[in-house]
């Protein structure tokens, strides 16, 4: 359900359902909350979007949502936790196998490209 309010940028349901369901320890370290970070970054509660934002923020797993996490980072300028963020991707895709590259090769890729622009 919060996939879905998140598609219609309807981000004032997506932090009301979060809020009902955050205390489910399913929700820790989850996509769900990053999207409730993002909705909280909508509705401009930047501590909290920060604080949900970096529980996602996990070596080896949830590239895409870290590379809009350092992203995040850098509009509140913080530049220096965002390019920490990015050189771990960068070096954690040296690492992955063929299919992982694959998925996330462009990811990688716009990691880089974002360290470079810094």
């Amino acid at each position: 359900m919060i996939e879905a309010f998140t598609k219609i940028e309807d981000y004032k349901s997506v932090v009301t359902h979060a809020e009902h369901i955050k205390s489910h320890p399913e929700f820790v370290k989850s996509r769900t909350q990053f999207l409730y970070g993002l909705a909280l970054e909508k509705e401009g509660k930047l501590e909290e979007a920060e604080e949900n934002l970096k529980a996602i923020d996990v070596r080896f797993s949830f590239y895409n949502e870290r590379l809009v996490y350092a992203q995040f980072l850098l509009n509140i300028n913080k530049k220096v936790e965002a390019q920490s963020i990015l050189e771990s991707l960068i070096s954690e895709g040296q690492y992955m196998t063929k299919p992982n590259k694959k998925i996330y090769g462009a990811t990688i890729a716009d990691a880089k490209k974002l360290l470079e622009s810094l």
